[in-house]
C-alpha cells in the first residue's frame, strides 16, 4: 500500500491516507477501515488511531482466504477522556473456507 492514489481495474478508489487523515483532522477519535479483503497497516496520527484494513473476519462464498487472506486481526483500542490513543491489543485470527475465524 502506497500513500498514493489508488487504482483497481482503471477505477480511482482514492488516496485511502489521505481520506483517513482528514476524517481525524474533522474529529474521528478512531478510524477502522476495511474493504481491500486484506488487513493493512495502521497508524497513530495526531494521537489518534487508524487502521487502513481489518481484512476480511468469517468469509464465506468465493472470496480466498489462503495465506495472508485468511488473516484478520480484533483489535481492544484504548483510548483516554479526549480520545487520544493510550494502547491497542492485536489478536490475529485465522480462517479456512466455510470454518469459523479460530484466533490464530
Amino acid at each position: 500500500m502506497t500513500s498514493e492514489k489508488e487504482y483497481y481495474i482503471y477505477e480511482d478508489r482514492g488516496n485511502v491516507y489521505e481520506f483517513a487523515h482528514k476524517m481525524i483532522d474533522a474529529g474521528a477519535d478512531v478510524l477502522l477501515g476495511h474493504g481491500p479483503h486484506a488487513t493493512r497497516a495502521v497508524e497513530v496520527y495526531k494521537n489518534r488511531f487508524i487502521t487502513y484494513s481489518m481484512g476480511d473476519f468469517c468469509t464465506y462464498s468465493n472470496i480466498s482466504v489462503v495465506g495472508l487472506c485468511g488473516i484478520a486481526p480484533l483489535f481492544q483500542i484504548y483510548t483516554n477522556d479526549k480520545g487520544e490513543f493510550q494502547k491497542a491489543q492485536i489478536i490475529t485470527t485465522s480462517q479456512q473456507k466455510f470454518q469459523p475465524p479460530r484466533y490464530d
